[in-house]
Protein backbone atom coordinates (compact mmCIF):
# COMPACT_ATOMS: atom_id res chain seq x y z
CA UNK A 1 0.00 0.00 0.00
CA UNK A 2 1.64 3.43 -1.33
CA UNK A 3 1.94 5.73 1.64
CA UNK A 4 0.83 8.87 -0.61
CA UNK A 5 -2.57 9.92 0.76
CA UNK A 6 -3.82 12.40 -1.88
CA UNK A 7 -7.27 11.61 -3.77
CA UNK A 8 -10.03 13.23 -6.39
CA UNK A 9 -12.54 12.86 -9.08
CA UNK A 10 -15.11 14.40 -11.90
CA UNK A 11 -18.49 15.02 -10.87
CA UNK A 12 -20.57 13.47 -14.32
CA UNK A 13 -19.47 11.15 -16.94
CA UNK A 14 -19.43 12.97 -20.11
CA UNK A 15 -20.46 16.00 -18.53
CA UNK A 16 -19.34 19.49 -19.42
CA UNK A 17 -16.92 20.29 -16.75
CA UNK A 18 -17.75 23.84 -14.97
CA UNK A 19 -14.83 24.82 -14.00
CA UNK A 20 -14.16 28.30 -12.78
CA UNK A 21 -10.35 29.28 -14.33
CA UNK A 22 -8.84 32.07 -12.12
CA UNK A 23 -7.52 34.76 -14.20
CA UNK A 24 -3.88 34.82 -14.31
CA UNK A 25 -3.08 31.05 -14.41
CA UNK A 26 -5.60 29.16 -17.21
CA UNK A 27 -3.40 31.06 -19.90
CA UNK A 28 -0.13 29.45 -18.56
CA UNK A 29 -1.87 26.07 -18.89
CA UNK A 30 -0.25 24.78 -22.40
CA UNK A 31 -3.43 23.33 -24.32
CA UNK A 32 -7.34 24.84 -24.49
CA UNK A 33 -8.21 21.58 -24.04
CA UNK A 34 -9.55 21.38 -20.81
CA UNK A 35 -10.14 17.46 -21.14
CA UNK A 36 -6.76 16.66 -21.30
CA UNK A 37 -6.19 17.60 -17.28
CA UNK A 38 -9.12 16.68 -15.31
CA UNK A 39 -10.57 13.42 -17.15
CA UNK A 40 -14.46 12.78 -17.06
CA UNK A 41 -13.05 8.75 -17.37
CA UNK A 42 -12.79 6.34 -14.47
CA UNK A 43 -9.97 5.52 -13.85
CA UNK A 44 -8.60 8.75 -15.07
CA UNK A 45 -5.71 9.32 -17.10
CA UNK A 46 -2.10 9.73 -15.47
CA UNK A 47 -1.35 13.56 -16.86
CA UNK A 48 1.25 14.44 -13.69
CA UNK A 49 4.42 12.86 -14.14
CA UNK A 50 4.08 14.13 -18.48
CA UNK A 51 5.53 17.91 -16.66
CA UNK A 52 7.61 16.54 -14.68
CA UNK A 53 9.59 14.03 -17.05
CA UNK A 54 9.74 16.68 -20.47
CA UNK A 55 10.39 19.29 -17.30
CA UNK A 56 7.57 21.84 -18.52
CA UNK A 57 7.59 23.62 -14.91
CA UNK A 58 5.22 26.38 -15.93
CA UNK A 59 2.90 23.64 -17.74
CA UNK A 60 2.50 21.87 -14.35
CA UNK A 61 2.72 25.05 -11.41
CA UNK A 62 -0.35 26.46 -13.75
CA UNK A 63 -2.05 23.28 -14.00
CA UNK A 64 -1.41 22.60 -10.11
CA UNK A 65 -2.89 26.11 -9.54
CA UNK A 66 -5.52 26.01 -11.37
CA UNK A 67 -6.95 22.59 -10.30
CA UNK A 68 -6.11 23.68 -6.29
CA UNK A 69 -8.56 27.05 -6.96
CA UNK A 70 -11.05 25.06 -9.48
CA UNK A 71 -11.61 21.85 -6.89
CA UNK A 72 -12.39 19.50 -9.65
CA UNK A 73 -13.85 16.54 -9.12
CA UNK A 74 -13.18 12.77 -10.26
CA UNK A 75 -16.06 10.26 -10.89
CA UNK A 76 -16.41 8.89 -7.29
CA UNK A 77 -15.93 12.68 -5.82
CA UNK A 78 -12.07 12.75 -4.94
CA UNK A 79 -10.12 15.96 -5.59
CA UNK A 80 -8.60 15.75 -9.08
CA UNK A 81 -5.31 16.97 -7.77
CA UNK A 82 -4.76 13.51 -5.67
CA UNK A 83 -4.66 11.87 -9.04
CA UNK A 84 -2.14 14.49 -10.22
CA UNK A 85 -0.31 14.09 -7.22
CA UNK A 86 -0.29 10.71 -6.86
CA UNK A 87 0.93 9.96 -10.81
CA UNK A 88 3.57 12.05 -9.96
CA UNK A 89 5.02 10.46 -6.80
CA UNK A 90 4.45 7.30 -8.42
CA UNK A 91 6.78 8.46 -10.98
CA UNK A 92 9.14 9.64 -8.47
CA UNK A 93 9.19 6.44 -7.08
CA UNK A 94 9.97 4.57 -10.44
CA UNK A 95 12.94 6.86 -11.56
CA UNK A 96 16.27 5.54 -11.99
CA UNK A 97 18.69 6.63 -9.72
CA UNK A 98 21.00 8.20 -12.21
CA UNK A 99 18.56 10.64 -13.28
CA UNK A 100 18.29 12.26 -10.12
CA UNK A 101 21.00 14.70 -10.67
CA UNK A 102 19.09 15.88 -13.62
CA UNK A 103 15.66 16.44 -11.80
CA UNK A 104 17.66 17.84 -9.23
CA UNK A 105 18.70 20.22 -11.89
CA UNK A 106 15.27 20.75 -12.95
CA UNK A 107 13.88 21.65 -9.74
CA UNK A 108 16.53 24.85 -9.58
CA UNK A 109 15.49 25.45 -12.99
CA UNK A 110 11.55 25.10 -11.83
CA UNK A 111 12.56 27.82 -9.01
CA UNK A 112 14.20 30.13 -11.18
CA UNK A 113 11.74 30.39 -13.81
CA UNK A 114 8.97 30.24 -11.22
CA UNK A 115 10.43 32.20 -7.98
CA UNK A 116 6.72 32.43 -6.13
CA UNK A 117 5.67 28.69 -6.74
CA UNK A 118 4.66 26.80 -3.90
CA UNK A 119 4.18 23.85 -5.52
CA UNK A 120 8.02 23.57 -6.12
CA UNK A 121 8.61 23.13 -2.42
CA UNK A 122 6.18 20.16 -2.59
CA UNK A 123 7.86 18.66 -5.72
CA UNK A 124 11.47 18.75 -3.85
CA UNK A 125 9.76 16.97 -0.34
CA UNK A 126 8.47 14.56 -2.71
CA UNK A 127 12.15 14.22 -4.82
CA UNK A 128 13.71 12.97 -1.26
CA UNK A 129 10.57 10.67 -0.24
CA UNK A 130 11.05 8.93 -3.42
CA UNK A 131 14.86 8.49 -2.72
CA UNK A 132 13.54 6.37 0.69
CA UNK A 133 11.27 4.14 -0.77
CA UNK A 134 13.38 3.55 -3.64
CA UNK A 135 16.15 2.70 -1.19
CA UNK A 136 13.58 0.83 0.95
CA UNK A 137 12.53 -1.95 -1.96
CA UNK A 138 9.61 -2.29 -0.12
CA UNK A 139 6.32 -0.63 1.21
CA UNK A 140 6.73 -1.31 4.95
CA UNK A 141 9.98 -0.83 6.98
CA UNK A 142 9.95 -3.28 9.59
CA UNK A 143 10.73 -5.85 7.25
CA UNK A 144 13.58 -3.91 5.41
CA UNK A 145 17.54 -3.60 6.74
CA UNK A 146 18.99 -1.50 8.93
CA UNK A 147 20.38 0.28 6.67
CA UNK A 148 17.84 1.29 4.22
CA UNK A 149 15.49 2.15 7.52
CA UNK A 150 18.26 4.56 8.00
CA UNK A 151 18.39 5.72 4.51
CA UNK A 152 14.71 6.51 4.51
CA UNK A 153 14.49 8.07 7.69
CA UNK A 154 16.95 10.09 6.35
CA UNK A 155 15.61 11.21 3.19
CA UNK A 156 12.00 11.58 4.97
CA UNK A 157 13.88 14.46 7.62
CA UNK A 158 15.31 16.44 4.36
CA UNK A 159 11.92 16.33 2.52
CA UNK A 160 10.56 17.58 6.47
CA UNK A 161 13.37 20.31 6.34
CA UNK A 162 12.38 21.47 3.35
CA UNK A 163 8.40 21.67 3.64
CA UNK A 164 9.62 23.81 6.95
CA UNK A 165 12.03 25.44 5.99
CA UNK A 166 9.50 26.90 3.06
CA UNK A 167 6.29 26.74 5.05
CA UNK A 168 5.15 30.42 4.87
CA UNK A 169 5.20 30.44 1.44
CA UNK A 170 4.16 26.95 0.18
CA UNK A 171 1.34 26.27 2.48
CA UNK A 172 -0.95 28.68 0.56
CA UNK A 173 -1.62 25.27 -1.56
CA UNK A 174 -3.40 22.61 0.50
CA UNK A 175 -0.87 20.24 -1.66
CA UNK A 176 1.34 21.51 1.65
CA UNK A 177 -0.74 20.21 4.00
CA UNK A 178 -1.46 16.64 2.72
CA UNK A 179 2.33 16.24 1.84
CA UNK A 180 3.43 17.35 4.98
CA UNK A 181 1.40 14.71 7.02
CA UNK A 182 3.15 12.03 4.89
CA UNK A 183 6.37 13.10 5.51
CA UNK A 184 5.77 14.16 9.03
CA UNK A 185 5.15 10.63 9.86
CA UNK A 186 7.58 9.01 7.59
CA UNK A 187 10.26 11.21 9.80
CA UNK A 188 9.01 10.28 13.07
CA UNK A 189 7.80 13.45 13.92
CA UNK A 190 5.95 13.78 17.09
CA UNK A 191 2.06 13.58 16.47
CA UNK A 192 0.87 16.64 18.18
CA UNK A 193 3.06 18.23 15.98
CA UNK A 194 1.30 16.31 13.07
CA UNK A 195 -1.61 17.32 14.31
CA UNK A 196 -1.43 20.98 14.34
CA UNK A 197 -0.72 20.86 10.45
CA UNK A 198 -3.59 18.76 10.10
CA UNK A 199 -5.84 20.92 12.32
CA UNK A 200 -4.58 24.03 10.37
CA UNK A 201 -5.17 22.52 6.92
CA UNK A 202 -8.71 21.95 7.31
CA UNK A 203 -9.31 25.33 8.81
CA UNK A 204 -8.37 26.28 5.60
CA UNK A 205 -10.20 23.61 3.57
CA UNK A 206 -12.70 21.89 5.22
CA UNK A 207 -13.12 19.18 2.32
CA UNK A 208 -9.75 17.89 1.59
CA UNK A 209 -10.14 14.64 2.00
CA UNK A 210 -6.49 13.81 1.83
CA UNK A 211 -6.20 15.37 5.02
CA UNK A 212 -8.07 13.14 6.61
CA UNK A 213 -6.52 10.30 5.09
CA UNK A 214 -3.19 10.75 5.72
CA UNK A 215 -4.28 11.25 9.22
CA UNK A 216 -5.78 8.26 10.25
CA UNK A 217 -2.46 5.86 9.28
CA UNK A 218 -1.75 7.50 12.95
CA UNK A 219 -5.00 5.38 14.61
CA UNK A 220 -4.69 2.44 12.28
CA UNK A 221 -3.67 -0.74 14.37
CA UNK A 222 -1.47 -1.67 11.33
CA UNK A 223 0.59 1.40 12.00
CA UNK A 224 0.64 1.15 15.89
CA UNK A 225 -2.95 2.65 16.65
CA UNK A 226 -6.18 1.53 17.79
CA UNK A 227 -9.39 0.89 16.67
CA UNK A 228 -11.01 2.32 19.38
CA UNK A 229 -9.69 5.82 18.94
CA UNK A 230 -9.41 5.39 15.69
CA UNK A 231 -13.25 5.40 15.76
CA UNK A 232 -13.17 8.39 18.20
CA UNK A 233 -11.42 10.21 15.35
CA UNK A 234 -14.05 9.49 12.53
CA UNK A 235 -16.87 10.44 14.32
CA UNK A 236 -15.76 13.64 15.64
CA UNK A 237 -14.25 14.87 12.15
CA UNK A 238 -17.73 13.40 10.74
CA UNK A 239 -19.74 15.01 13.30
CA UNK A 240 -18.10 18.81 12.91
CA UNK A 241 -19.74 21.62 12.04
CA UNK A 242 -16.95 21.80 9.00
CA UNK A 243 -17.94 18.63 7.06
CA UNK A 244 -19.50 19.76 4.03
CA UNK A 245 -20.39 15.50 3.47
CA UNK A 246 -22.34 14.54 6.35
CA UNK A 247 -22.52 10.56 6.19
CA UNK A 248 -20.64 9.95 3.60
CA UNK A 249 -17.30 11.44 5.36
CA UNK A 250 -17.90 8.49 7.77
CA UNK A 251 -18.10 6.00 4.94
CA UNK A 252 -14.86 7.59 3.28
CA UNK A 253 -13.21 7.32 6.50
CA UNK A 254 -13.35 3.78 7.36
CA UNK A 255 -12.68 2.74 3.79
CA UNK A 256 -9.45 4.96 4.88
CA UNK A 257 -9.03 3.13 8.03
CA UNK A 258 -9.34 -0.06 6.16
CA UNK A 259 -7.27 0.37 3.36
CA UNK A 260 -3.98 1.04 5.88
CA UNK A 261 -4.74 -1.96 7.25
CA UNK A 262 -4.54 -3.48 3.81
CA UNK A 263 -7.82 -4.84 3.96
CA UNK A 264 -7.92 -6.93 7.34
CA UNK A 265 -10.19 -9.53 6.71
CA UNK A 266 -12.47 -9.38 10.15
CA UNK A 267 -12.37 -5.34 9.35
CA UNK A 268 -16.29 -5.58 10.78
CA UNK A 269 -15.90 -7.42 14.19
CA UNK A 270 -12.02 -5.97 14.78
CA UNK A 271 -13.44 -2.04 14.24
CA UNK A 272 -15.83 -0.15 15.98
CA UNK A 273 -17.32 0.62 12.21
CA UNK A 274 -20.99 1.09 12.21
CA UNK A 275 -22.49 -0.35 9.32
CA UNK A 276 -25.43 1.06 9.14
CA UNK A 277 -23.89 4.68 9.03
CA UNK A 278 -21.31 3.73 6.16
CA UNK A 279 -23.71 2.18 4.06
CA UNK A 280 -25.71 5.35 4.58
CA UNK A 281 -22.67 7.15 3.75
CA UNK A 282 -22.02 5.22 0.52
CA UNK A 283 -26.00 5.67 -0.46
CA UNK A 284 -25.03 9.25 -0.32
CA UNK A 285 -22.05 8.83 -2.60
CA UNK A 286 -24.07 7.01 -4.83
CA UNK A 287 -26.06 9.78 -5.23
CA UNK A 288 -23.73 12.38 -5.51
CA UNK A 289 -21.79 10.44 -7.94
CA UNK A 290 -23.90 7.99 -9.32
CA UNK A 291 -21.69 6.85 -12.56
CA UNK A 292 -18.93 5.94 -10.57
CA UNK A 293 -18.40 1.79 -10.60
CA UNK A 294 -15.23 2.57 -8.43
CA UNK A 295 -17.47 3.50 -5.85
CA UNK A 296 -20.21 1.24 -6.54
CA UNK A 297 -17.81 -2.07 -6.45
CA UNK A 298 -16.18 -0.61 -2.84
CA UNK A 299 -20.06 -0.37 -1.94
CA UNK A 300 -20.88 -3.77 -3.00
CA UNK A 301 -17.39 -5.11 -1.42
CA UNK A 302 -18.23 -3.95 2.07
CA UNK A 303 -22.05 -5.25 2.09
CA UNK A 304 -20.21 -8.62 1.38
CA UNK A 305 -17.96 -8.22 3.74
CA UNK A 306 -21.07 -6.90 6.00
CA UNK A 307 -23.35 -9.49 5.15
CA UNK A 308 -25.71 -7.68 4.30
CA UNK A 309 -27.37 -9.63 1.43
CA UNK A 310 -29.88 -7.10 0.27
CA UNK A 311 -27.72 -4.35 -0.24
CA UNK A 312 -25.06 -6.46 -2.12
CA UNK A 313 -28.16 -7.70 -4.29
CA UNK A 314 -29.19 -4.07 -4.97
CA UNK A 315 -25.82 -3.16 -6.28
CA UNK A 316 -24.77 -6.43 -8.38
CA UNK A 317 -26.45 -5.74 -11.33
CA UNK A 318 -22.91 -4.00 -13.72
CA UNK A 319 -20.65 -5.04 -11.72
CA UNK A 320 -17.98 -6.51 -13.41
CA UNK A 321 -15.19 -9.41 -11.82
CA UNK A 322 -12.29 -6.74 -13.08
CA UNK A 323 -13.76 -3.90 -11.40
CA UNK A 324 -14.77 -5.71 -8.24
CA UNK A 325 -11.30 -7.17 -7.83
CA UNK A 326 -9.57 -4.21 -7.89
CA UNK A 327 -11.02 -2.73 -4.77
CA UNK A 328 -12.15 -5.77 -2.90
CA UNK A 329 -9.22 -7.27 -0.39
CA UNK A 330 -7.73 -10.75 -1.09
CA UNK A 331 -10.18 -13.03 -0.68
CA UNK A 332 -13.47 -11.33 -1.65
CA UNK A 333 -13.70 -11.83 -5.07
CA UNK A 334 -17.66 -11.16 -7.01
CA UNK A 335 -17.49 -14.93 -7.89
CA UNK A 336 -17.48 -15.69 -3.61
CA UNK A 337 -19.54 -12.99 -2.87
CA UNK A 338 -21.98 -14.49 -5.11
CA UNK A 339 -22.04 -17.54 -3.92
CA UNK A 340 -22.30 -15.98 -0.12
CA UNK A 341 -25.45 -14.65 -0.89
CA UNK A 342 -26.85 -17.57 -3.17
CA UNK A 343 -26.22 -20.26 -0.12
CA UNK A 344 -27.59 -17.22 2.42
CA UNK A 345 -24.56 -17.62 4.25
Amino acid sequence: MSLSTWAVRCAALGAVLAVSVPVGIAQNVPSTDLSKYVGIQEPPRPIGEDFVRKADWKGLDALIEWLTASNALELDGRPRLQIVMDNIQGYLQTLPPDQDDALQKGLQDYRAQIPNSAFVTVLSAMRWGAQGWRALGTDETAGAPPESQKFFRDRYRRAWDVLRKERSTASRIPAWYAEAIDVGFNAEIPLSEISAIFDEGLKKNPDLLPLYFGMLRAYSPHWGGDYSDADRFIRIQTDSDRNPRGDELYARLYWSLDQWGNGYPKFFEGSKVNWPRMRAGFDLMMQRYPTSLHNKSSFAAYACRAHDATTFRRLRPGLTGYDFGRIAPQGYSLEICDARFATGT
